[in-house]
């Protein structure tokens, strides 16, 4: 497996760098999916929140084994 655990990009926030972010966006949808996270920092920047943000933390829970 390549990626994440959940194969979905991340977005990374990291203390040691303040006022930045990071994107990591794996796979055949790097493209789409770094274009997505783009428009969701953009409201976390000028809106100061994104209903989505947490789903994409690098911090989001893993999902319970099966």
């Amino acid at each position: 497996m390549n990626g994440t655990h959940d194969d979905l990009p991340m977005i990374g926030v990291y203390d040691s760098f303040p006022n930045c972010y990071f994107v990591y966006a794996y796979g055949d949808n790097g493209t789409v999916y770094s274009t997505v996270l783009a428009q969701i920092l953009r409201d976390v920047i000028t809106e100061k929140q994104s209903d989505d943000f947490y789903l994409y933390m690098q911090t989001r829970p893993k999902p319970p084994q099966a």
